[in-house]
C-alpha cells in the first residue's frame, strides 16, 4: 500500500510530456541542426583565434566575438528545439521570427546577385517550416496550450 502511495505521488512530481506531431518533431529536428552546427561553429571560431589561425581578414578578437555569437544562437537553438517538442508558444514564435529573418536574408542574397540556387532552397526550406508550425491542426493543437 505505501509503494502504491509513493509511486502515484512521484508519478505526479514529474513533468508531464506532450508527444509532438510528426510535422512538429521535423521542425524542431531543424532547430536541432541549427543549434549543434551553430555551437559547432563557435567552437572552431573560438578555437581558430586561440590558436593564432587568420580566418578571413579577420582579427582575433573578432573571430572569438563571432565565435561566441555563435555560441549563442546554437543554446538558443537547442532551447527551441525542446520547447517545439513540448508545445511551448513562445519558441513558436522565436522560431518565426528566426525563419522570418532568414527568409529576409535569402530574398537579400538573391537580389545582391549571391548564391541564387542556395537562398531558392533556404526559401522553400523556410517556408515549408512555417507552413508546417501553423498549418497542420494536430500542430495548432499542440501549440495551444
Amino acid at each position: 500500500m505505501i509503494i502504491r502511495i509513493v509511486l502515484i505521488m512521484s508519478s505526479e512530481l514529474e513533468p508531464q510530456t506532450v508527444d509532438a506531431p510528426t510535422p512538429v518533431k521535423l521542425v524542431s529536428l531543424l532547430a536541432l541542426l541549427v543549434g549543434i552546427f551553430s555551437i559547432l561553429g563557435g567552437i572552431l571560431l573560438i578555437t581558430a583565434a586561440i590558436g593564432n589561425v587568420a580566418g578571413a581578414g579577420l582579427s582575433h578578437l573578432a573571430l572569438i566575438l563571432y565565435g561566441i555569437f555563435y555560441l549563442i544562437i546554437g543554446f538558443i537553438a537547442l532551447a527551441v528545439y525542446k520547447g517545439l517538442k513540448r508545445g511551448e508558444p513562445w519558441a513558436r514564435i522565436l522560431f518565426t521570427i528566426v525563419l522570418v529573418i532568414a527568409i529576409i536574408g535569402d530574398i537579400g542574397q538573391i537580389i545582391a546577385g549571391g548564391s541564387v540556387s542556395s537562398a531558392w532552397w533556404g526559401i522553400a526550406i523556410d517556408v515549408i517550416a512555417l507552413v508546417v508550425l501553423y498549418g497542420p491542426e494536430s500542430s495548432r493543437k499542440h501549440f495551444s496550450r
